[in-house]
């Protein structure tokens, strides 16, 4: 807030900030933030190297945020802007889960891209931690570059495979129904007695389903009603971090 930035630079509240010169690089030089100290209009100078300590930033990069007030990171990726699961998305990569979608430069996310089964053992490994498998669960994965990931959620009781084995599927998409299990069984969710959406009634997947809303990880597929919860979509990659980060926070 406002009143959290005034703080920080020595005012007692804040009427504006702003970079005020910057280097050939980009980068911020000097930073101008001015407010109210002891009742009179003050401006308070600070170099970019100061305000990148003071307030927690990744560099000198930053930008000045209007409503915030005061300097923030900008966005890692250059395609989430305005997505409603912007803040998910900023959680997943800085919390590693997820580098990009455009390596080497990762500069995007891709999140209405459909996330595959292969992707998201790779998302589950690296929220959970886990430690490589013992050994090779399925045929058909061989070479990819998420075998390893797959072997690990594998391993721990996440994923028994696709069409009942001894594959994994890595190139398909990951449905809805089918993320609501991987989190189930990653996470131990408590059982719901309650039988929250209409369009699950014949899916196998159901108690996953209802077990995730219970902890509050989904609303639903359909506002303002969320009466469904659309199993056999493909969860986005926007979505599976939203998904992820709720799971985490419990």
């Amino acid at each position: 807030t406002g009143s959290y930035v005034a703080g920080k630079v020595g005012l007692e509240t804040l009427t504006g900030a702003s970079v005020t010169v910057v280097n050939t690089s980009g980068s911020a030089n000097t930073v101008v933030f001015t407010g109210l100290k002891d009742g009179v209009q003050t401006t308070v100078t600070k170099t970019a190297a100061s305000v990148k300590s003071l307030f927690g930033l990744r560099s000198i990069y930053f930008r000045v945020n209007e409503q915030y007030g005061g300097p923030v990171d900008p966005p890692t990726f250059n395609d989430t802007a305005g997505s409603g699961h912007e803040a998910n998305i900023e959680w997943a990569a800085a919390q590693g889960i997820t580098p990009g979608c455009n390596p080497p430069a990762n500069t995007s996310f891709c999140p209405e891209q459909p996330v595959t089964r292969g992707q998201m053992a790779a998302f589950l490994r690296r929220t959970l931690g886990l430690p490589a498998a013992s050994m090779d669960y399925f045929s058909d994965d061989s070479g990819n570059i998420f075998e390893g990931d797959i072997n690990a959620i594998a391993e721990v009781g996440i994923t028994s495979g696709c069409d009942g084995g001894p594959s994994f599927c890595p190139d398909d998409p990951v449905t809805r129904g089918e993320m609501a299990a991987f989190l189930n069984r990653a996470y131990g969710l408590a059982a719901s007695s309650v039988d929250y959406f209409n369009d699950d009634d014949t899916s196998i997947f159901e108690q996953d389903i209802n077990r995730l809303r219970l902890a509050g990880i989904t609303l639903g597929c359909n506002p303002p009603t969320n009466d469904n919860f659309c199993p056999d979509d493909p969860v986005t990659r926007a979505q599976m971090a939203t998904f992820l980060h709720r799971a985490v926070d419990g």
